[in-house]
């Protein structure tokens, strides 16, 4: 790595690359501990060859309950040994707000540049931060969101977007939708409506842009995060 990862505020890690100024962007990114993980490959496809991460701070945040704090309502479990989903994304999303805030005034980040990206339910929570009025973020990406949650097509049809600036990233995997779990197979016909519908309703349809990947909802999780930060640094 040729920045540096410390911890931050609120339980967050931070990670600085190496041209790092005050007042440069921030991209928040849920489920911190698997991106920690991942940070190694992630940074060498973004930093390797002589390149270096483009001057985004990334910001880490870990919950200890995504099937609560990702989902926007309660919803059936997918199989009989999970817990159902607990609808918990309203209590969550000031917590988040509140540590994202904190981040970004001990980096010197751009408050008003900060982008939410997310991962499966990380995506779905973070389209749903974007429904609501007021959310502190400029852009959003939801990279293999869990569209086919109950209820979230209806929801996104009525809320999405709040803003006309905002700018969405959706990404998805050519085989997610061919599942056989009938409850998930919606997902490329929701995501692609939800392009579809962002890109008619924007000031601009370019703010909204959705990238197929090739393998399943687990191919390439690592690269599909620095597809989605490259597209990002370039707009913010």
């Amino acid at each position: 790595m040729k920045g540096t990862l410390h911890a931050g505020p609120e339980g967050t890690r931070c990670y600085l690359p190496a041209r790092w100024e005050r007042g440069m962007p921030a991209v928040h990114l849920l489920d911190g501990e698997m991106v920690e993980g991942m940070l190694p490959e992630l940074l060498a496809g973004l930093e390797g060859e002589g390149d270096t991460l483009p001057p985004l701070a990334l910001v880490l945040h870990s919950t200890g309950n995504r099937d609560d704090d990702y989902t926007p309502w309660p919803a059936p479990n997918l199989k009989k040994r999970d817990r159902p989903f607990g609808g918990d994304a309203a209590g969550y999303l000031p917590r988040l707000c509140r540590a994202k805030a904190a981040a970004e005034a001990a980096l010197g980040a751009d408050s008003e540049r900060s982008a939410l990206l997310g991962y499966s339910l990380g995506g779905l929570f973070t389209l749903w931060a974007a429904a609501q009025p007021n959310a502190p973020f400029a852009a959003f990406a939801s990279l293999s969101g869990s569209l086919w949650y109950d209820g979230w097509r209806e929801y996104a049809e009525e809320k999405l977007p709040q803003r006309g600036q905002d700018l969405f990233y959706l990404s998805l995997g050519e085989g997610e939708e061919h599942t056989r779990m009938a409850r998930l197979a919606p997902v490329g016909d929701c995501t692609r409506a939800l392009c579809k519908q962002l890109q008619g309703r924007l000031d601009n349809p370019d703010r909204c842009v959705l990238e197929w990947n090739p393998g399943g909802h687990i191919t390439g999780i690592a690269a599909r995060h620095e597809r989605a930060l490259r597209w990002l640094a370039a707009r913010l």
